[in-house]
């Protein structure tokens, strides 16, 4: 904030921004400890993994925040990679998008299976033989009907958020190799539009050859984080200025737009804003991590 170097405006669906200390936007205090009955690695381990790569990532992050231009060693660029991949996947947003992909993809292969009613029988038998026939029918025309009669759900706690934080590491492993072959470039605000950052800091954009409804991914599509409220790092498919590219203004409300639109609950900037409020009130929250499957 101009008037509070130290505190930014952070924005919540239907509740009225408010003034917070930048050093408080952090995540949750043994959000990555590690909770197995069987552990044979030390509890903070994912916590030490992310804290070496941070510290290397840190002089990098403030040399192209303020350089005049990005000059990095492919080492640093791969440092990099790495850190930016796993800042896209260590957070509840991704957690919760990779649970909600695991339930979707369980609940289509129920519904096939029920669909099928002499292998849902056959099944059925293998595993418990002394159901009679027609409770076998009965639970099949059930799990037709899932979403009237079941439910399924992940816990946030224990050996299922390990499994899912492992995920996201190893998911991240493989997005790091994707960043790495990307053409980088810095971007700065030509006017008074600012960049914005959320709980979920690296924005996925579309291509420009993405049509409106298009699915995007992180291989085809765009890569953003911001830096400063005046510069972003782009990372992208083609080759791009081999300079500062100049952002208008129309550009800026589009890279806000995508920002606040696809954050998980929370959207940052250091000024408070009626526009970037409103943006967030009109999502709906968990719609950017629901999950939809095809039937076949």
């Amino acid at each position: 904030m101009p008037f509070k170097p130290k505190w930014i405006v952070s924005y919540k669906r239907n509740l009225k921004p408010k003034a917070i200390a930048i050093k408080s936007v952090a995540s949750a205090e043994s959000y990555y400890r590690i909770e197995k009955d069987d552990l044979t690695i030390p509890e903070d381990t994912i916590d030490k993994i992310l804290s070496i790569i941070e510290d290397k990532a840190a002089p990098l992050i403030n040399r192209i925040r303020t350089g005049e231009s990005l000059s990095l060693s492919k080492e640093e660029k791969g440092t990099l990679s790495i850190f930016i991949a796993l800042l896209a996947f260590r957070t509840p947003f991704a957690q919760t998008a990779m649970k909600n992909l695991d339930i979707a993809q369980s609940k289509r292969d129920l519904v096939r299976l029920a669909a099928d009613k002499d292998e849902f029988h056959r099944t059925s038998r293998l595993i418990e033989p002394d159901t009679p026939p027609e409770k076998i029918e009965e639970h099949r025309l059930l799990l037709l009907d899932f979403d009237e009669h079941s439910t399924i759900r992940h816990t946030n706690a224990g050996e299922n958020e390990f499994y899912f934080m492992g995920q996201g590491i190893s998911i991240a492993q493989e997005l790091a190799k994707i960043l790495s072959r990307k053409y980088w470039q810095l971007i700065e605000s030509d006017n008074s539009r600012v960049f914005l950052t959320s709980d979920q800091p690296v924005v996925l954009l579309p291509d420009y050859y993405h049509k409106r409804g298009m699915p995007v991914g992180y291989y085809d599509g765009r890569v953003m984080l911001p830096l400063t409220p005046k510069r972003a790092l782009m990372m992208a498919n083609s080759p791009l200025k081999n300079q500062i590219i100049p952002i208008t203004e129309e550009k800026m409300r589009e890279y806000q737009w995508y920002t606040v639109t696809r954050c998980y609950q929370l959207v940052f900037s250091h000024i408070e804003s009626e526009e970037f409020q409103k943006i967030l009130d009109s999502t709906e929250e968990g719609e950017v991590v629901r999950v939809y499957l095809p039937d076949a």
